[in-house]
């Protein structure tokens, strides 16, 4: 590549050898080191291409030779530059090029993020802006280091933060912590293990607290199950104090879940008519040009944008989006789902409501839903059994204090 660049910015020819030695001709090239290259055979004479001061070495050999040597094509910026010597205008541009190509390069114009899981790109972008870190900033007035600082101390779970910059692009790299960063307080505060909801008690372990139901009790909403309240009794059976401690507790209960689902036997379906428009439009900062109209004239249609922000090289990203919008028409009709359609659909509903149900760690024992069809609907009721975790904390507020005990003589 870089040789390459070399021999068009000084030029090079490519020549054609002719006459009695032309292999000798190219020995005496190769003893002297004078580079030629793409050497072929063309209609019983040699073409090659060699530098223009290599060019200028060989006049000796052509005559030691007895070949001849013609220029046929000239490359190269000298050349290019000679051509259009009265081309000011042209240069102009060339040179009001270069200098806003120079302008663009001092500034950032894409910000990169990698390794973000915890919090979308949105929610680090919008935190960024908040501290000027934003497209089209000096790169120069960013410190990559204030950035990595800024990051670790918003966001507890990043914990490795990379900010540098290379040509117009910022680049952010984060790791996060997917454990637990810190120890959570123990909840020491009082509290009773109440019913979140209407069971039957199929498991109970206590661990501390005073347990109020068994194995097969049926309990309802709002019910203590285990309660704080832990009384301290004399040797006659008489209560002497309370002792208010923290119930902790592993309860499980059969409930019971009411499901209705319901939806339209009637549904509309999209058919594309092939029919498509496009609109392009290019947009430098928050400006767009619109090359074409990006209105259409379908009553119903899609919309597809797609944009592209330009770059020279890798790195090299200009303010400047290219965009393709794409209109498809389509029609619509309405069908109807038949029976075996319709309870199969009901059938897919219920799973995908079982299986959030089990995503939360809940058990189902049994379905009791029925699904039918009836005045251009289908609907599905019924019960589902399940076996679950029991249990809420209810914080106790009130202490009672127990009288003392005053013996008689």
């Amino acid at each position: 590549m870089i040789l390459s660049l070399m021999k068009y910015y000084r030029g090079y020819l490519k020549v054609r050898l002719t006459g009695f030695a032309p292999e000798r001709f190219v020995n005496l090239c190769s003893n002297h080191n004078i580079l030629i290259w793409n050497l072929e055979c063309v209609e019983g004479a040699y073409e090659f291409l060699i530098t223009v001061k290599g060019y200028r070495q060989v006049r000796p050999f052509v005559k030691k030779s007895k070949t001849k040597l013609r220029i046929i094509k000239k490359f190269g910026l000298p050349f290019f530059l000679y051509r259009h010597r009265k081309r000011k205008v042209f240069f102009a541009g060339i040179l009001c090029f270069g200098i806003l190509l120079y302008s663009f390069s001092i500034f950032i114009w894409d910000i990169h993020i990698e390794g973000n899981y915890t919090y979308t790109e949105d929610v680090l972008m919008t935190f960024l802006k908040e501290q000027d870190i934003v497209h089209g900033k000096l790169s120069n007035s960013i410190n990559c280091e204030e950035i990595e600082k800024l990051l670790r101390n918003e966001y507890m779970e990043i914990t490795w933060v990379s900010a540098r910059i290379s040509g117009t692009r910022l680049l952010i790299q984060i790791k996060e912590n997917y454990g637990l960063l810190t120890i959570p307080e123990k909840d020491e505060k009082a509290c009773d293990i109440v019913a979140q909801k209407d069971g039957i008690i199929t498991e109970i372990i206590t661990r501390s607290g005073v347990a109020q139901v068994k194995i097969g009790d049926v309990v309802t909403k709002g019910q203590v199950l285990v309660s704080g309240v832990v009384p301290i009794v004399n040797d006659a059976e008489e209560l002497v104090a309370n002792r208010y401690v923290h119930s902790d507790a592993d309860i499980k209960a059969k409930t019971v879940y009411n499901y209705e689902d319901s939806f339209d036997l009637l549904y509309k379906i999209k058919t594309y008519t092939g029919n498509e428009q496009k609109a392009c439009y290019i947009r430098l900062f928050d400006r767009t040009l619109s090359l074409y109209p990006l209105k259409n004239s379908f009553a119903l249609y899609d919309k597809v944008n797609e944009e592209y922000q330009l770059k020279i090289i890798a790195n090299f990203y200009l303010p400047i989006y290219a965009g393709l919008i794409q209109f498809q028409e389509y029609g619509e009709y309405e069908s109807q789902y038949r029976t075996e359609e319709a309870f199969a659909i009901a059938d897919d509903h219920l799973n995908s409501y079982c299986q959030k149900l089990e995503e939360n760690d809940i058990t189902i024992e049994e379905k009791l839903v029925k699904a039918e069809i009836g005045e251009g609907i289908c609907k599905s009721t019924g019960v589902i059994k399940t076996i679950e975790a029991m249990g809420e904390v209810s914080y106790i507020t009130e202490f009672e204090e127990i009288p003392q005990i005053v013996e008689e003589e």
